[in-house]
C-alpha cells in the first residue's frame, strides 16, 4: 500500500510519495520500506510521474517501464501533460514486452481476486446459516447462495459503463481465450470440483463482464503524470488506473484531471490511502460523515410512521397512506437540503480557506506541505492497530515551468560519492562529475557555479 499527494498552484506542483510496499506471502503480508514511486518522466522537460497500487503491470515493474520510456522520450516534448500520458500509454502497449504468458497470468490473478471475494461472502453466509439452522448447509443450499451472490454481482456490473479501451472486446472473446483458466480458479478457490456446470458458466460470464467494465480489481495500478507541456503556463495533472493486459489490450480507466487556471488557482490531490488527507482537507472523516448521513436518513424516514402510530385514524387506512406518501415526498426534499447544507458548510469553512492558502504557497512550502501530509498518514498507521502500510523515506519533488523537476528529498540505494559515473551517464554530459555529485548531495550553491 502507499500514500501519495500532489499539491498544485500557479507556481508549480509538489509530489510526495512514501516508500512502503506490501507483498502477500504464504506466511501473510510483509512490508518493505524501499520502493520507488516517484520519477522524472523527462531528463529535459518539467514532467514527473507517480505510481500507486500494484508496483507491476503483468509482472513488469512500473519503475523499469517509466525509466525506459524516459530514455525513449529523449529530448522530445509534448504540448500538454495529457499528451505525455497518451504517449507513455502508447509506449506501454507497443514497446513493453508483455506476452501471452504474462497476459494469461494476469487473467488468472484477476479471477482469483474476484472469486476470493465471493468465497468470503459465501463463508459469511454459511456461518449465518449454521447459527440459524444449527447445522452445516447442504450442497443444494450452498449452490443456491452461490447463485444469489453471483446474481447480485451481475446486477451491479450491469450498471457500470464498459471500459473505453476494451470497447472492441466482447464477453465471447474472453471466454474463448480464458475459460479453462477461469474454471480452474473457480474450482480451486471454492474447493468444490462438483459445482454444477451451469453455475460455473454463470460465474465465468459475470467475471468476464466485470473485466470488460469500468470496475477495477484490488490488483490495479495507478499512474499519475504531472507538470507542464511546452504550451502550458500553469501545471496540470492526469491520472489513470489499470488492471493490466489481456487479449493484447490494456484495461485503462481515466481517474483524475486537474488543471490550474485563473478559475482554479490551487488543488490538493491525494492518492491510494487518502483517508487522513481527506480528513485534513474537509475537517471530517469520510466514513464518519457517511455514517452521520445514513443515521439521519434512517431517523427521518422512520419518523412519520412512528408519529402516525400514535394517532387514531379509526381504521381509515387510505388517509394514513395518503399522509405517509406526502411525508415521504417532503422527507426526500429535506434530506437533499440537509446534504447540500452539509456540503456547503464543509466547503465554506474547511476546504475553500485551505485551498486559498495553498494558492499563495511558494515552491519550497508546497514541498513541505506535501511531505507532511504523507507523514500524517504514516503516523496514523503507526499509532493504529492496523498494519503499517505507509512509511519509510518520503521522496519529494517540485516541478515548475522554468526550473523543471527539482528533487527536494530523494532516497538512493547507493552512495553518490562512490558512483560518479552514474550522473555522467544520466545526463550524457561532459560536466565535471564532482560538480554533479555535489548537486546530488545538495552541496552545490551559486558561488560554485
Amino acid at each position: 500500500m502507499t500514500a501519495e499527494v500532489a499539491i498544485l498552484n500557479k507556481l508549480g506542483v509538489a509530489l510526495a510519495a512514501d516508500s512502503a510496499a506490501t507483498i502477500t506471502t504464504r506466511n501473510g503480508p510483509k512490508t518493505y520500506n524501499s520502493a520507488n514511486k516517484l520519477f522524472s518522466v523527462s531528463k529535459f522537460h518539467p514532467v514527473g510521474a507517480m505510481i500507486w497500487g500494484s508496483s507491476e503491470i503483468n509482472t513488469v515493474p512500473w519503475e523499469i517501464i517509466i525509466k525506459q520510456y524516459r530514455e525513449n522520450l529523449g529530448r522530445r516534448a509534448f504540448g500538454s501533460v495529457e499528451d505525455y500520458l497518451k504517449d507513455m500509454l502508447r509506449f506501454l502497449e507497443n514497446e513493453v514486452p508483455i506476452g501471452e504468458k504474462e497476459q494469461r497470468k494476469n487473467i488468472e490473478a484477476l479471477a482469483r481476486i474476484f472469486f476470493l471475494e465471493i468465497r468470503q461472502e459465501l463463508n459469511e453466509s454459511y456461518v449465518r446459516g449454521i447459527l440459524e439452522k444449527k447445522r452445516p448447509p447442504t450442497n443444494a443450499e450452498r449452490y443456491k447462495v452461490f447463485r444469489l451472490i453471483i446474481s447480485a454481482r451481475k446486477v451491479r456490473i450491469a450498471k457500470c459503463k464498459k471500459c473505453d479501451s476494451l470497447i472492441d472486446v466482447s464477453e465471447k472473446n474472453i471466454l474463448s481465450e480464458y475459460r479453462e483458466i477461469i474454471t480452474s480458479v473457480i474450482k480451486g478457490v471454492t474447493g468444490d470440483d462438483k459445482l454444477p456446470a451451469k453455475l460455473v458458466d454463470e460465474a465465468i460470464s459475470v467475471f468476464a463482464n466485470q473485466v470488460l467494465s469500468e470496475q477495477l480489481s484490488n490488483y490495479r495500478s495507478g499512474l499519475v503524470i504531472a507538470g507542464y507541456g511546452k504550451m502550458d503556463y500553469f501545471p496540470s495533472l492526469k491520472s489513470v488506473q489499470t488492471d493490466g493486459f489481456f487479449l493484447n489490450r490494456c484495461k485503462i480507466i481515466n481517474h483524475k484531471s486537474i488543471f490550474i487556471s485563473e478559475d482554479n488557482s490551487a488543488s490538493i490531490v491525494p492518492f491510494a490511502q487518502r483517508d487522513v488527507v481527506d480528513t485534513f482537507i474537509s475537517g471530517v472523516n469520510n466514513d464518519y460523515e457517511r455514517r452521520i448521513r445514513d443515521c439521519v436518513r434512517v431517523l427521518v424516514e422512520k419518523a412519520p410512521s412512528v408519529i402516525l402510530d400514535q394517532v387514531s385514524f379509526e381504521e381509515d387506512d387510505k388517509l394514513r397512506s395518503a399522509i405517509e406518501r406526502k411525508c415521504s415526498s417532503a422527507i426526500k426534499k429535506m434530506l437533499e437540503s440537509f446534504s447540500k447544507d452539509l456540503d456547503r458548510y464543509k466547503r465554506k469553512h474547511f476546504i475553500t480557506p485551505l485551498i486559498e492558502a495553498v494558492a499563495f504557497l511558494g515552491k519550497d512550502e508546497l514541498a513541505v506541505f506535501a511531505e507532511n501530509l504523507v507523514n500524517l498518514t504514516a503516523l496514523k498507521r503507526k499509532v493504529s492497530l492496523n498494519a503499517e502500510t505507509v512509511g519509510g523515506p518520503i521522496d519529494v519533488a517540485v516541478i515548475s515551468r522554468n526550473d523543471g523537476l527539482i528533487w527536494m528529498k530523494r532516497k538512493h540505494y547507493f552512495d553518490p560519492r562512490l558512483n560518479q559515473f552514474f550522473f555522467r551517464k544520466y545526463l550524457n554530459s561532459n560536466v565535471d562529475c564532482d560538480i554533479l555529485t555535489q548537486r546530488a548531495e545538495g552541496e552545490f550553491d551559486e558561488k560554485n557555479d
